[in-house]
């Protein structure tokens, strides 16, 4: 940070600033870049925000297969149960109807 501060005030200077002026408006940026740097996201920062939303999504793939598993077994228990049903309804109204 000792760089951009020293190039930041050589910048200034040759602008013409006067070197108390440069000073102050140098030493301004740099502590309003070292306030901002904290909030920067690094490389690595994406790249373990990216692990993670990986991971999320993983879980998230898991919970669906597992979710449409559960339906589809219900879709299956309830056929299953409402066939025997509709069967025996028929065969009481085929009955009622031969004399």
């Amino acid at each position: 940070m000792q760089t951009m501060s020293i190039s930041t005030l050589e910048l200034l200077e040759e602008a013409e600033f006067p070197p108390r002026q440069a000073r102050a408006i140098a030493k301004a940026i740099e502590a309003d870049f070292s306030r901002r740097l904290d909030t920067l996201a690094t490389r690595s920062d994406l790249s373990e925000l990216r692990n993670e939303v990986k991971a999320s999504l993983a879980q998230l793939e898991t919970r669906i297969l597992h979710a449409q598993k559960e339906q589809l077994r219900w879709v299956i228990g309830l056929t299953a149960s409402v066939i025997p049903i509709c069967c025996t309804i028929m065969f009481f109204l085929i009955e009622a109807k031969i004399p």
